[in-house]
């Protein structure tokens, strides 16, 4: 039996025949019919393909014909929001089997922690209990098969937070989905003349630029907020920012997104954006808190206003109810938004990868394989620029995405690839922004300095003596 891991109603908004690359073969597959790709034979059991189809893949796709493929501003409920994360959770763990699932969950327990603390921040007696009463993944009994089969199953049939109070979903996987339900929606547009890329992965993440550069060091939302923690003397705003911090264990990332056309996106963004542009918040004690507006961003998109979380029309003010409003305004990225984007889905991408139009596609795909030889072509700091360059050219050569760069560059002049290393360039200063400018960091790995000694990323400062006085100074630009 087929099982289609990217779901057809999704892959026909790339088009009804689609252009596939396979990425292990080199090759591109033109006209593709949607049921013939994205797929694997008898991945999932007949009962889970039900349960998902009747209880996730199809009001979703109801809900994308109904109101996400408007060309409008777009109204969606509370539950519609709902129905979002979890089609979200789900999209994001259905894909890699067993195996891939199993490992994904390792080294957990801090995002765990951290769900905790913010459970007791409110006092919320039922879930401190529900969730330390958990299983985790690794205590379950049964086959991997079996246990994989029945969260997928129990991730499907209730929303995300009564996950807490069913059996088949461990502490790993719930701390997991409530990074999806804590977020905020967003839909991002192409521009006019450009289309996202469709991975075989569905799911996709952008994080800090402090992480990105260190392989895994998440800092700059934290680095923030625990300083502003550490210095507030207002009890109540020291709550408010303690919820965000908590929050920000589950879902450490900027963003997640997820492509459901060529030309729109739908985004779980981190509550710490909230922070650009709601600055009251709700404490137990007061009415309203509120708080500063950060002085660093976390992020390598250029456009703040992607983040701004939409209008809300509430149905009975104070509580929260299915029928609430919220309303988004159109928002389209900037064409080096895009070309970041497709950047991240192409290097996500395990074995396949499609598209639309060649013509809207070209320009993010050369910009990808750019950024990915440049990157590798540097083995160490200080190496020999000579060498460095027959490095990029033997990269540029033996990238995986070459043979698609020649299938979408034929019978086009060499315009197409106009302005790609101006692109790079202003994506590695927005990428360093924090090791420049972000005195928070600065604070943080001084408190924090083994860091330096096992991070061959802090390299380019100096030897461990100058990496600590690089950082101190940093911290001492935090305004009084």
């Amino acid at each position: 039996m087929r099982n289609h891991y990217i779901p057809q109603f999704i892959i026909k908004g790339f088009g009804e025949r689609t252009n596939v690359f396979d990425i292990d073969k080199g090759v591109v597959m033109t006209d593709k019919r949607p049921k013939r790709i994205f797929y694997r034979k008898d991945v999932y059991t007949d009962e889970l393909e039900r349960i998902s189809a009747n209880d996730v893949d199809s009001p979703f796709c109801h809900l994308l014909e109904d109101k996400l493929e408007s060309s409008n501003n777009i109204t969606l409920s509370r539950k519609d929001l709902s129905l979002i994360k979890r089609y979200m959770a789900f999209s994001s763990v259905r894909i890699g089997g067993e195996e891939r699932f199993f490992e994904m969950f390792r080294s957990y327990d801090d995002k765990i922690k951290r769900l905790l603390s913010m459970y007791e921040a409110d006092d919320e007696k039922v879930c401190i209990s529900a969730l330390k009463s958990k299983k985790s993944l690794y205590e379950m009994e049964g086959s991997r098969r079996d246990i994989y089969m029945s969260i997928l199953s129990a991730m499907c049939e209730s929303e995300i937070p009564y996950y807490a109070f069913d059996d088949r979903i461990p502490k790993e996987v719930f701390a997991w989905a409530m990074s999806f339900q804590l977020s905020y929606v967003g839909i991002w547009d192409c521009p006019e003349g450009m289309e996202f890329i469709l991975s075989d992965c569905p799911m996709h993440s952008e994080y800090e630029t402090f992480y990105q550069l260190t392989g895994g060091i998440s800092a700059t939302k934290d680095s923030y907020l625990q300083y502003q923690i550490a210095h507030e003397k207002d009890e109540y705003k020291q709550y408010a920012l303690f919820k965000i911090l908590c929050a920000n264990g589950p879902m450490y990332e900027n963003l997640d997104f997820f492509p459901i056309s060529k030309t729109r996106m739908l985004i779980a963004i981190n509550p710490f954006f909230h922070l650009y542009f709601l600055h009251s918040f709700i404490s137990p004690k007061v009415e309203d808190v509120f708080l500063n507006t950060p002085d660093v961003w976390p992020s390598a998109f250029e456009q703040k206003k992607l983040f701004a979380p939409p209008m809300a029309t509430y149905e009975t003010n104070g509580q929260h109810s299915e029928d609430d409003l919220f309303h988004y305004e159109k928002k389209v990225l900037l064409p080096s938004e895009v070309d970041y984007l497709n950047f991240i889905i192409t290097g996500d991408s395990k074995s396949l990868m499609a598209f639309d139009n060649k013509d809207n596609a070209v320009d993010s795909v050369c910009f990808s394989l750019w950024v990915e030889a440049n990157y590798r072509s540097v083995d160490f700091v200080g190496e020999d620029l000579y060498k460095i360059l027959l490095n990029l050219i033997n990269q540029v050569k033996a990238s995986r995405l070459a043979p698609l760069v020649d299938f979408l560059r034929k019978d086009m002049d060499d315009k197409q690839i106009d302005g790609v290393s101006e692109k790079l360039e202003a994506m590695i200063k927005r990428l360093h922004a924090d090791f420049r400018e972000d005195p928070y960091v600065g604070w943080w790995i001084s408190k924090n300095k083994e860091v330096l000694k096992i991070n061959s990323a802090f390299g380019f400062i100096g030897d461990y003596d100058k990496r600590v006085a690089y950082f101190k100074a940093l911290a001492s630009k935090i305004p009084d």
